[in-house]
C-alpha cells in the first residue's frame, strides 16, 4: 500500500538521531508581571492548573530512543516493486 493511499500530507523532521526537544526554562516564571498573569488566567478557569509545578524542573516525560535500523527514514535498501 502507498503511503499517499494512507495520508494526504506528512512532515520529515529528519532522523531519529538528528531529532532534539526544547524545555520552557523555568526561570520565566520567576518574572513577577508574568505571573501574575498566568494567576489572573488561572483564576478564570477556576484554577484548574497547579502554577507551582512550572516553576520546577522536570526531566523530559519521554527521551528519545533510538530506532531499529528498519524503521529509520532513507538508511535501509529500497526494494521495487
Amino acid at each position: 500500500m502507498r503511503l499517499g493511499s494512507l495520508i494526504d500530507a506528512g512532515l520529515y523532521a529528519g532522523q531519529p538521531a538528528d531529532l532534539t526537544a526544547t524545555w520552557p526554562d523555568p526561570d520565566i516564571y520567576f518574572d513577577p508581571s508574568y505571573w501574575a498573569e498566568l494567576q489572573r488566567r488561572n483564576a478564570l478557569m477556576g484554577n484548574a492548573i497547579d502554577l507551582e509545578k512550572l516553576r520546577q524542573e522536570h526531566p523530559a516525560p519521554y527521551p528519545l530512543t533510538t530506532l531499529p535500523p528498519s524503521q529509520q527514514c532513507a538508511k535501509t535498501p529500497q526494494t521495487s516493486s
